[in-house]
């Protein structure tokens, strides 16, 4: 992952919940996906942190953490027809995990 960072620093001023996504759940990848520079590959499990929405930019981040010491964004950009369908359907991409 490119954007990976020390937690805090994307979700310290995040919101919380997005619609199927809940604070602190933890969410593996059902189906690949690409955002704005990743691939996320199915069996990937991600605890869910908060979300940012940058309305200038058509943009989208998921905040994620898949160690607990550090964070990375889903970033998505809703001008694309792909990105947007990620995001109006994202729990055909993420399920909820029991780990």
């Amino acid at each position: 992952m490119k954007n990976l960072q020390p937690i805090g620093f994307y979700s310290k001023n995040c919101c919380e919940d997005y619609d199927y996504l809940q604070l602190n759940n933890v969410y593996k990848v059902i189906k690949n996906f690409t955002d704005c520079g990743n691939r996320y590959e199915i069996g990937e499990t991600w605890q869910y942190l908060g979300y940012s929405f940058l309305p200038y930019d058509k943009g989208l981040q998921w905040i994620f953490s898949f160690d607990g010491k550090q964070e990375f964004t889903v970033s998505l950009w809703l001008q694309l027809s792909e990105h947007k369908y990620v995001a109006n359907n994202i729990e055909q991409y993420l399920q909820l995990s029991n780990a």
